[in-house]
């Protein structure tokens, strides 16, 4: 967009947490709004009035896959920070998460080690020490000068960053930082409801939700994508703004690609522009989109569907390897797709789709087929790109390798990433890592359950549902007795015993090991 247009009310509630942030009086804004509404051009033009007024700026960013990627937004956020340093900066500032950065690697290890206990209950990290190093590392940067740190779409993130968060929160009131995050609604199913209301309550936080354009502000817009003064046809108009409702990047992509006659063709689509919540995007701008793409040569054709399904920033050495290109020919095939209107150059250097519609829209038009042979082939990719550091990348693998329907690949790498999400306190992304692998077991002839089944009951009760737990060690026992396997049997009873009902929503029951089991679960003397 040539010229920011509208917001100015939200733009003026920032600025006052700008100055109190300035001042040292930490708080938090929140942003939410439907897909395309402008939430990230105003995130963007908040970030550049906080560099003019001499704000560090700290970026974040969650995308679809991660849910089941723990501290996604904050890894990024810390590889942009140092990624921006010279070398020797960034080895002398580095050592101030060595405590943090120790831990984890740490803790990774552990979790993919096959010498660990598969069972063990006690987690060599806890998860306030995390917290604490990571929370210190950001109060760090603000202590030479004022901070804005920005989390886009937490809708996508993962339990574990939600957490954090939330005790970031409760710390910034006594320094110089604004935390900015946004959201998308309507929510999904991310269980963001807790997390929204405990940052609604606070007396630091300031919730704007942003409305759909005004007819002027519609108007507004078009001239200054046409670089015009003149007046925007009254029907053109009308019908732009019919199309779009007013959703800022509706309309934008709608005057890049559309004359008047084009307009009035599009008419038939006035049904979809309030689509369900599933259907994000109308048809019109997803026809839009694959007119564009219909516009670049064949090898960007296929680089853009390799994005879509990969679904996060342009992975060059990834890209490469997966096209068998030179860094050259890679950045002369982003460039159409640049020319096309579907990528964008972000400060930093890299690149990204235009929005996250964009990436959905491309993404949808593949037929499944297509989309389970691409998901394979970016997970050999990284399988060979990454050889070395495939513990960094588990929960990708898992990612594409469920996306692929290769179920030996995801049952290891599922496994292996609920494992390390249970260990870095994330007990949503394990349960639903520790889902995917079981799903996969079911696909494969003669391989146990009763391991994942365990795990994931703790996973289940760490969020707060023993039923959910105890149906799963009650299917791992079957499946224990099933195969014969009298250890595995003795390991399921075990961990029945350690499970704490009381706590939840049986206030009447002690631990099993005492009690009326009979009324916590039916059945209990028969199965156990």
């Amino acid at each position: 967009m040539p010229a920011f247009i509208g917001r100015n009310r939200e733009l003026n509630l920032i600025d006052t947490s700008l100055a109190e942030a300035r001042a040292g009086a930490g708080n938090c804004v929140i942003v939410s709004g439907d897909a395309g509404i402008g939430k990230s051009r105003l995130i963007s033009e908040v970030r550049r009035r906080a560099a003019r007024q001499g704000f560090l700026i700290l970026e974040g960013a969650c995308h679809e896959q991660d849910r089941s990627v723990v501290f996604a937004p904050l890894v990024g956020m810390v590889r942009s920070y140092y990624s921006a340093l010279s070398p020797k900066t960034m080895a002398d500032q580095l050592w101030l998460l060595a405590p943090v950065l120790s831990r984890l690697f740490h803790e990774l290890a552990s979790a993919v080690s096959e010498t660990q206990p598969a069972l063990s209950n006690e987690p060599s990290v806890a998860q306030g020490q995390i917290f604490d190093a990571l929370a210190s590392w950001i109060v760090q940067r603000a202590s030479n000068q004022p901070l804005l740190l920005t989390i886009e779409d937490v809708h996508w993130g993962d339990d574990a960053s939600q957490k954090f968060l939330t005790q970031l929160l409760a710390l910034i009131g006594q320094h110089p930082v604004l935390l900015l995050i946004s959201y998308r609604t309507p929510l999904p199913d991310s269980g963001l409801d807790a997390f929204l209301a405990l940052f609604a309550n606070h007396a630091h936080t300031c919730r704007l939700h942003l409305r759909p354009l005004k007819r002027p502000e519609v108007e507004a817009v078009m001239r200054a994508l046409s670089n015009s003064q003149q007046p925007i046809r009254f029907y053109f108009l009308e019908t732009v703004f019919a199309l779009t409702g007013g959703n800022p990047l509706f309309v934008e992509e709608l005057c890049m690609s559309l004359t008047a006659t084009e307009a009035v063709s599009l008419e038939t689509d006035l049904l979809s522009l309030h689509p369900l919540p599933q259907a994000r995007i109308p048809r019109s701008i997803r026809r839009i989109i694959t007119q564009r793409l219909q516009r670049v040569s064949r090898q960007a054709g296929n680089l853009a569907d390799l994005c879509a399904v990969s679904g996060r920033e342009f992975d060059f050495e990834l890209m490469q390897a997966l096209l068998a290109c030179t860094k050259g020919r890679l950045l002369q095939l982003i460039g159409e797709l640049v020319d096309a209107g579907l990528v964008q150059q972000q400060p930093g250097g890299h690149f990204v789709f235009r929005h996250a519609l964009t990436r959905e829209s491309l993404y949808d038009r593949l037929l499944i087929r297509e989309r389970r042979t691409l998901h394979g082939q970016v997970a050999a990719a990284i399988e060979e790109v990454y050889a070395d550091t495939l513990q960094q990348r588990l929960a990708d693998l898992s990612y594409h390798t469920y996306k692929a329907g290769c179920w030996s690949g995801a049952l290891t790498y599922a496994r292996l990433a609920g494992e390390q999400a249970l260990a870095l306190h994330a007990p949503r992304a394990a349960a639903e890592q520790f889902s995917h692998a079981i799903e996969a077991v079911n696909r494969l002839p003669e391989v146990p359950s009763w391991k994942l089944h365990c795990q994931r009951a703790r996973a289940l009760q760490a969020l707060g549902d023993p039923e959910g737990a105890l149906t799963d060690l009650a299917m791992a026992l079957d499946n224990a007795r099933n195969i014969g396997d009298r250890q595995a049997e003795g390991a399921v009873l075990q961990e029945l015993g350690l499970v704490r009902f009381q706590d939840y929503v049986f206030p009447e029951a002690r631990v099993l090991d005492g009690g009326n089991r009979e009324a916590l679960y039916p059945g209990f003397q028969e199965n156990v």
